[in-house]
């Protein structure tokens, strides 16, 4: 690791008058002693790492402004704070100037000083000492990638002096660097002509930033950020596309970069985890090579300013122009979302299962989208399960606002390939107007601070339900769910874990705050959808796990119902039932019953909403 401390930051607070910090505590007014009163002054210096923003450079630009605070010892940042986000702006001549005054508390107080860049006058420390930052998604222009940053510096056990308090600013955000090396078939020159666009694929933007752990939590859903920097030749090699991101781990078979050569996409995919960390630098060669037209872009990622280098190479394909309907086997939700090359949403494939007077198997099908919506009265049937080896593929299916099925049988063998034409449209034969595809499972991930859970997506008629129950410990808003060894307590909300099963009171699922964003509890109106739709709950159980019966459970939806039992004052049932909470259709935030599928029914049966109750949750897209 490397300092570069740059005394960049001087100046001298000096006041004739004492006032009041925003939300912190008063400062008493000026009277006879003032001449005995200490100003504050500072001086700052940057911890430099290989980055450009603050990250560039040695120096603090006019007009650049820093949020400081500071807070007595006998207080804490939940508390109350001495001095809140005051802002400081740099000058021309680089003094850092306060819009108010400001002296040392009174009475010989200890503080403790926190300042981060760039200046937010909305940056609240909430419960917890966080702070909420975000970076740009669109970091093209200076200004956008420059307040993607994020600098904190802190010192601490401060007294009042007149020596200036020195801050030390630490980047804690992570810089990603991209150069192109020309392989085979292509020169630096080439490429430069080509202009290669660059997407960074499916990072969190924003997060909370943990002052006290120095941890980043409760991130929001991934997006796509468009680097900052323009190409140049160095040395053979296209230079000048950079990013600032977000501290984050990114899972093995991720697509990271997003790469378009002369209106051709490609992927380049990590084989392993790669994580992000605050501080450092992460560059990213990728050697473009023709190869039948195509594109194989290999990654060397150097990590500087750090204890160890990692190196590794990624080998990536060009994006194709088809789906292979027999090559997919949804291992991680039942649906896909499909994309075209440039990012947009096009279609959605899914497995699912199909209920009509003249169908009843699971099978796959395509549904175009239209305006950002799936148009589920379109939808392509490529394969029907259990009949491949009959001429009954190809069909339609089209599904009305109450979820009536209209299905139409087809009349081919089942569909190898699908393509989609810049209309939208679904075809099964290539022209010149197809897209380029990418598949992504559809998939929900549920952040809560530093609890991750992901849970599979499956379609039943119109209705989006998850596909495991939920197994949250927190609220969505980051607060502990109370742990107990039963689910009896009638005011306070708790959940109980029973052999990886989580099961949950009323209190809790009445709070309104335990489904994640965008979802909802199923309520009694979903439940009888499903029930109508279905008609035999065969098709939502689990294949194991149930108490041998007259039923054979065939889980054709997906919905993976398991017989988890119950807490009603104890543990009981595992292997004979699994019940869920209902939410009123009418009342807000309030269960109504409980829903329960048996080993010995195959009906979807009503049941009692009491407060000694600890049972499964599961939850629908709203």
């Amino acid at each position: 690791m490397r300092y570069f401390k740059i005394n960049l930051l001087k100046f001298m607070i000096i006041c004739s008058y004492v006032f009041y910090f925003y939300s912190c505590s008063n400062v008493p007014e000026e009277d006879s002693s003032i001449q005995q009163k200490i100003p504050i002054s500072l001086s700052a210096g940057v911890y430099i790492s290989h980055t450009h923003t603050r990250t560039i450079g040695t120096d603090f630009e006019p007009n650049d402004a820093i949020g400081l605070y500071i807070m007595m010892q006998s207080s804490s940042l939940e508390n109350v704070c001495y001095a809140d986000n005051v802002k400081f702006t740099n000058s021309a001549s680089n003094d850092f100037i306060s819009e108010k005054p400001l002296f040392y508390p009174e009475g010989g107080e200890v503080c403790d000083f926190l300042a981060y860049y760039p200046y937010d006058d909305n940056k609240i420390i909430e419960a917890g000492s966080a702070l909420k930052v975000a970076v740009q998604t669109n970091q093209s222009n200076t200004g956008a990638f420059s307040a993607s940053d994020f600098l904190v510096a802190k010192s601490s056990n401060i007294s009042a002096s007149e020596k200036p308090v020195h801050l030390t600013f630490h980047h804690k955000m992570s810089c990603l660097n991209i150069r192109l090396l020309p392989g085979q078939g292509y020169t630096a020159e080439k490429l430069l002509k080509a202009n290669p666009i660059v997407r960074i694929s499916d990072m969190y933007t924003n997060a909370s930033y943990n002052i006290s752990s120095d941890q980043f939590s409760g991130y929001n859903t991934p997006t796509n950020i468009i680097p900052n920097g323009t190409w140049k030749i160095d040395n053979g090699v296209l230079v000048g596309k950079s990013a600032i991101v977000i501290p984050q781990i990114i899972f093995a078979y991720s697509v990271l970069i997003e790469l378009e050569i002369d209106g051709v996409f490609f992927d380049c995919r990590l084989d392993e985890n790669f994580s992000f960390e605050s501080e450092s630098f992460n560059e990213f060669t990728l050697t473009v090579s023709s190869n039948h037209g195509g594109v194989q872009t290999s990654i060397s990622t150097d990590i500087y300013d750090w204890e160890e280098v990692q190196k590794k190479d990624i080998e990536t394909t060009s994006v194709p122009s088809y789906v292979s309907i027999l090559n997919l086997t949804f291992p991680e939700s039942s649906i896909y979302r499909l994309m075209a090359g440039d990012g947009s949403f096009v279609g959605e494939i899914c497995r699912e299962y199909l209920y009509a007077d003249n169908i009843n198997s699971r099978a796959v099908v395509i549904y175009p989208v239209k305006e950002g919506k799936t148009d589920l009265t379109n939808g392509f049937v490529a394969l029907v399960e259990g009949s491949e080896n009959m001429n009954v593929h190809g069909g339609k299916v089209s599904w009305d606002t109450n979820g009536h099925l209209t299905y139409t049988a087809g009349i081919s063998a089942p569909v190898t390939y699908i393509y989609m034409t810049s209309k939208g449209e679904i075809v099964t034969s290539r022209d010149e107007n197809v897209l380029q595809l990418k598949l992504y499972p559809y998939v929900l991930t549920d952040i809560r601070q530093t609890e991750t859970c992901v849970y599979p997506i499956v379609k039943i008629g119109r209705q989006y339900w998850m596909g495991e129950n939920l197994r949250a410990s927190k609220y969505v808003d980051g607060t502990d769910i109370f742990l107990a060894e039963n689910c009896q307590n009638p005011l306070l909300g708790i959940y109980c874990i029973q052999e990886g099963f989580f099961f949950y009171n009323r209190e809790a699922v009445n709070t309104g705050i335990l489904p994640p964003s965008g979802w909802k509890i199923a309520d009694d109106s979903t439940w009888e959808i499903l029930k109508t739709y279905i008609k035999d709950t065969s098709v939502l159980k689990s294949e194991l796990g149930w108490k041998e019966e007259n039923y054979q459970n065939s889980n054709l939806t997906g919905f993976n119902a398991t017989a988890s039992g119950l807490y009603n004052e104890t543990y009981k049932y595992k292997g004979e039932y699994a019940t869920f909470w209902s939410m009123s259709n009418s009342l807000p935030n309030e269960a109504s019953k409980s829903v329960t599928i048996g080993y010995d029914t195959s009906s979807l049966d009503d049941g009692l909403s009491t407060g000694v109750l600890g049972l499964s949750v599961r939850c629908v897209k709203r």
